[in-house]
């Protein structure tokens, strides 16, 4: 087991503070998503969407890989994507730029790190990683059970969402199993 910090529901406030502590300023789950990342890229290019521009910056300098946002410049974007489709660059970070138009096949590993209360926009955001290319027979999804108020309830609406969906395998992990698989 690991010495990662205690994990602790945030008080519900309203929203916004529920989503800044619950996600963007969360410790223990952003420890969780950064030891993941690492073991997950080691299997194959990872993505990781985030909604907030802090809480990137964060993931990606703690990962110490690109973040790509709306102020990334667009040449800079293309490299970038196009280091991940050629397996130069085995993980980014990116804000919710990527979730349209953006066409990385090779994508293995998919980290959903924001939350969200969209079910529909995580539906499209692993649409990212599910198209066929020579060699790639899954994409592994993460997509973390928050707690509380609001977050809880955003969470177990995505889950609903990812149940209804013929092609996907849910599969829940408990954050002892997370420990274990990345060590």
């Amino acid at each position: 087991m690991t010495d990662l910090p205690r994990y602790t529901a945030p008080i519900d406030f309203d929203y916004q503070t529920a989503y800044r502590t619950g996600i963007v300023e969360n410790a223990r789950r952003n420890a969780i998503i950064v030891q993941l990342a690492q073991a997950l890229r080691k299997t194959g290019p990872t993505l990781i969407l985030v909604e907030r521009i802090e809480h990137g910056r964060l993931l990606a300098t703690n990962l110490d890989v690109p973040f790509m946002s709306g102020s990334t410049s667009g040449a800079e974007r293309v490299d970038k994507w196009e280091d991940m489709r050629q397996g130069r660059l085995d993980c980014v970070v990116a804000s919710v730029i990527a979730d349209e138009g953006l066409d990385i096949p090779n994508i293995a590993n998919l980290i959903l790190a924001g939350g969200g209360r969209a079910p529909h926009r995580q539906i499209q955001r692993i649409g990212r990683g599910m198209r066929k290319v020579a060699g790639k027979d899954r994409l592994t999804v993460v997509d973390l059970a928050d707690r509380g108020f609001y977050l809880g309830r955003q969470y177990r609406s995505r889950r609903r969402a990812y149940e209804q969906e013929a092609a996907y395998t849910v599969a829940e992990i408990s954050p002892e199993e997370i420990d274990q698989w990345t060590h």
